[in-house]
């Protein structure tokens, strides 16, 4: 139990992610999903990927909307073996039917 306290500790924490608010929120993140996913497979890094998503849309300013497309980018990164399209559609699927909550798909806990 002591060990499993130490480790817990020596872990990074990651914050969970914001919530969307509302379908149409989900539907916008699950357009940014495919698109951050697609300039993972073609070699694009986090910081191109984050550039060219803020060329396409709209959300300076909005911090929450920020970390959530953040969130997104970096999710999009890690997750080598899907498709732009079924990583999408996961981001889509667990912000419509927990409620804005993607945390899962994203990889970030509460």
């Amino acid at each position: 139990v002591l060990l499993g306290a130490v480790l817990a500790l020596a872990l990074p924490q990651v914050a969970a992610a914001p919530r969307a608010q509302g379908q149409a929120e989900c539907v916008a993140f699950w357009d940014a999903s495919l698109v951050a996913r697609a300039l993972a497979m073609t070699g694009h890094d986090v910081a191109a990927s984050n550039a060219v998503i803020r060329l396409i849309y709209s959300w300076h300013g909005d911090a929450r909307i920020e970390a959530i497309v953040a969130a997104i980018v970096q999710a999009a990164q890690i997750d080598t073996s899907a498709t732009a399209g079924d990583f999408a559609s996961r981001v889509a699927k667990a912000c419509l039917e927990r409620h804005g909550d993607m945390d899962a798909v994203l990889g970030v806990s509460s």
